[in-house]
């Protein structure tokens, strides 16, 4: 080589190496789930409800599919107003701009300096043998300068940081889609709870009240000889319990209000009103994805994904801190004591310097932060293993439990239906002497109870549908395109 060429070879070594990572590679594993959420899956036997099986885009905006404009209009209000939502969309533009400061390290860094300063400094001279010092003449000094400095991405520290960086945004990304689907389901689970509080309570109010109305029917046959004490006391009974019945109620349908108000970032007494169960429509056709499709789309397997991307960055990074550090720097400046004199090449300063970093010795603790590495690294491969089985389970299960949902809201449904008739049978065949007392009673007892439960497994129908969309990971997601805004005063 040309010896005046040989003098740019300490620097141009490093942007050679800069292409050699060391430490082993690690990959993110392959992880291949099953054709089918269910065993059985050709026994899916839903009576009303079909699942429409789909290898496409999420559906962001499922709880439409319930024609509730109640419910609409809510959700509306928690994606924008929630406060749990609100800290995953600050979290997340932080992990951009600690993206941004990752990626920033490719590039130089350039710095200015200057200093004007006026001075007198002391002279030296001497009388007769014996030295002094006097002041001499004041004098300015104008100093300039720029400097820039360099380190080559050697071993692929650089990368790493970048890699590192971007994992954890994808992090981000996914807990913002997970906190807005979260927030989504449990509005919508909040509100149907609410609903179907309300129609219990108001349910539990006319049966509550029929029993008082046939209590005084009761109470003035019995002043009249034509009834005993004993049906006037079991009347008294039932009738205590039925209003007894619709304390604990109300209790429900005002928690459930609250937790929806906060939902919506609102205190509870600002109100959240509910729907009756009648307003709202359960879906008859279920998008639901697939199995390859839900590895793409839960926002928690995206995120345990990422983790195992970050993991396996840092352990490249340990590994590369094995390895020397190289810095470049140069600089380029002025000197002078006047103006005029500021900007002649007299005063030109400049200076180019390298520096090498590299350990020697650190007792193994260097090679033992590289073995926790790797270690974190195969504990997030782990992770992701078992979010992913979870997450399959949970999606099993739910689907199970729309399927169980459907077929006992059906039964349920006939059962009060066949109840309520029973009863007012029996409520006339008493009225014309036909049958006793205890027919009534029990017809009474029988359509309390099946009233109840016709409502709640009505409810649970809702409940459990909503539910399986949270599970296939359905709902708002957030693109790398899509950040807040910096809300920073």
């Amino acid at each position: 080589m040309d010896r005046k060429y040989r003098w740019s070879l300490p620097f141009l070594l490093p942007i050679l190496l800069s292409a050699c990572a060391p430490g082993p590679k690690l990959l993110l594993p392959k992880m291949q789930g099953p054709e089918h959420y269910l065993a059985d899956h050709k026994t899916w036997a839903g009576s009303s409800q079909k699942l429409l099986w789909q290898d496409s885009a999420r559906t962001e905006d499922w709880w439409r599919l319930f024609g509730s404009t109640v419910l609409n209009q809510d959700l509306h209000t928690a994606l924008r107003a929630n406060p749990d939502i609100h800290q995953a969309q600050l979290t997340l533009l932080r992990a951009h701009q600690l993206e941004k400061v990752a990626a920033a390290g490719f590039a130089p860094q350039i710095t200015g300096n200057g200093q004007w300063a006026r001075s007198r400094a002391l002279r030296t001279g001497a009388n007769g043998g014996t030295s002094y010092r006097i002041p001499g003449n004041p004098y300015s000094l104008l100093l300039g300068s720029v400097e820039v400095s360099y380190s080559p991405d050697l071993f692929g520290r650089t990368t790493d940081r970048l890699q590192d960086a971007q994992a954890q945004k994808k992090i981000s990304q996914a807990q913002l889609s997970a906190t807005q689907q979260i927030v989504a389901a449990s509005v919508a689970k909040a509100l149907i709870s609410a609903a179907a509080a309300q129609d219990q309570w108001r349910s539990a109010q006319q049966i509550a009240g029929a029993d008082e109305h046939l209590l005084h029917l009761i109470q003035q046959e019995y002043h009249l000889g034509a009834s005993n004490l004993q049906i006037v006391r079991q009347q008294e009974a039932l009738t205590a319990s039925a209003k007894a019945a619709v304390v604990p109620l109300r209790v429900e349908m005002s928690r459930q209000q609250h937790a929806l108000a906060t939902l919506l970032g609102r205190y509870p007494a600002q109100g959240a009103p509910a729907p009756s169960l009648q307003d709202i429509h359960v879906p008859k056709d279920i998008p639901a994805v697939v199995p390859s499709r839900l590895l793409m789309q839960r926002p928690d397997i995206v995120a345990a994904r990422a983790a195992v991307q970050a993991a396996a960055a840092e352990a490249h990074l340990a590994a590369a801190d094995r390895y020397p550090q190289i810095d470049i720097s140069a600089d380029l400046g002025k000197a002078a004591q006047s103006g005029a004199l500021f900007f002649s090449p007299v005063s030109t300063l400049w200076g180019l310097a390298g520096s090498v970093i590299a350990p020697i010795y650190e007792g193994g603790a260097l090679q033992a932060q590289e073995k926790a590495a790797v270690d974190t690294y195969k504990i997030a491969v782990s992770q992701y293993h078992q979010v992913v089985l979870t997450a399959f389970r949970q999606v099993a299960d739910a689907l199970r439990a729309v399927q169980g949902a459907d077929q006992s809201y059906s039964q349920s449904r006939m059962a009060a239906q066949a109840a309520e008739q029973a009863l007012h049978l029996a409520q006339a065949r008493y009225r014309d002497g036909i049958s006793n007392y205890a027919t009534v009673l029990d017809a009474e007892i029988a359509n309390e109870k099946d009233q109840q439960a016709y409502l709640q497994a009505k409810s649970e129908r809702y409940l459990d549908t909503a539910a399986l969309f949270l599970a296939m990971g359905e709902g708002p997601s957030t693109s790398s395109n899509d950040l807040p805004q910096d809300s920073h005063p």
